[in-house]
């Protein structure tokens, strides 16, 4: 589970350079495939 904070936070910090990465890798992460 924490892993999974991680990848979050790290596409958070990634979202202000990919918009789109953040949104499919929150997606993921709310269905639980991250």
């Amino acid at each position: 589970e924490r892993l999974s904070m991680g990848r979050a936070a790290a596409g958070r910090a990634e979202a202000m350079f990919d918009p789109g990465k953040f949104a499919s890798d929150t997606e993921k992460v709310l269905r639980g495939d991250l």
